[in-house]
């Protein structure tokens, strides 16, 4: 079943991620994360029930700030403790479109980095 609404575990997750791209840039060079997508799939398996969620996402600021954001959540995200009622993250896996990477649609010195975020969050 895909579910159109975001849920507690998607919302969950995407505030981590959020949080931890804006970790060490002062309030002028934080950059901005951008939802572009959101799917929630039911998953199964013979002992564990769950969700596969995918968020498809761009992250834009001042270029080097985006290279920051996006090296934190490559480096750090699988190791974050995220925190959601009576689930936990089993899974989750940063993906940069390396094809668009920090492409800049903007104005001189601003960036713009496409990624994917794949994560599989399985009930306690």
């Amino acid at each position: 079943m895909i579910r159109n609404a975001i849920g507690h575990a998607a919302t969950r997750i995407l505030r981590e991620i959020e949080a931890l791209i804006r970790i060490g840039d002062d309030d002028r060079q934080k950059p901005i994360l951008i939802v572009e997508d959101v799917q929630s799939v039911d998953w199964a398996s013979l002992t564990f029930l769950g969700q596969r969620h995918a968020f498809d996402l761009r992250i834009e600021g001042e270029c080097d700030a985006v290279a920051a954001a996006l090296s934190r959540l490559v480096d750090e995200l699988a190791e974050r403790e995220i925190l959601i009622s009576r689930q936990f993250v089993a899974d989750i896996r940063v993906i940069p479109d390396d094809a668009h990477a920090l492409a800049p649609p903007q104005p001189a010195g601003l960036c713009c980095q496409p990624l994917s975020i794949e994560a599989l969050v399985l009930r306690d």
